[in-house]
């Protein structure tokens, strides 16, 4: 997704709301600044972006999923489909999801998709074993990545909003 096409759906949702330009820019970015970004000529800069979010009332989730076209991405796909699992003995479903994160190319170890599909694996391999010592070992490399990190964003949807939890 092109950073500059966030201005057209700036635009797009400017319009709905029948808003100015000037009311909903102004003090932002110059006038010729907010037309070629609408126009999808110019990029803004996060801080902007976030300043006229909050002229409109739209939450960063909000617009994201509007510039989608109403749709989940896929990232929030696979996050949705694994919440939906329910529980962890579930081994059908825990197969079904880990063989879809495969076929969509999360077959890393460093994405956050990749991090699933290891839990996922580590899931499978408990409720074969019922042993969790092999399964803490295959999902131990992602607990070392997030120990590094001194803040971890807990991504939810729109409805429940997003949690960033830090530790000093």
């Amino acid at each position: 997704m092109k950073a500059k096409k966030y201005g057209k759906t700036f635009k797009l949702i400017r319009e709905n709301l029948n808003l100015p330009r000037s009311q909903v820019y102004e003090g932002v970015m110059a006038k010729s600044n907010a037309q070629r970004f609408e126009k999808g000529e110019q990029d803004s800069s996060f801080e902007k972006v976030a300043i006229v979010l909050e002229r409109i009332d739209l939450s960063f989730d909000e617009f994201i999923y509007i510039h989608n076209g109403y749709q989940e991405s896929e990232k929030e796909k696979f996050i949705h489909e694994f919440v939906n699992l329910k529980d962890t003995t579930n081994s059908t479903g825990i197969t079904d999801l880990r063989d879809k994160l495969i076929a969509s190319g999360a077959t890393d170890n460093t994405s956050f998709l990749g991090h699933l599909r290891v839990v996922l694996e580590a899931f499978l391999l408990y409720n074969k074993e019922q042993e969790f010592d092999n399964a803490k070992k295959l999902a131990d490399p992602i607990w070392k990545q997030l120990e590094e990190k001194r803040c971890l964003v807990l991504q939810r949807y729109p409805d429940y909003g997003q949690y960033i939890l830090c530790v000093g």
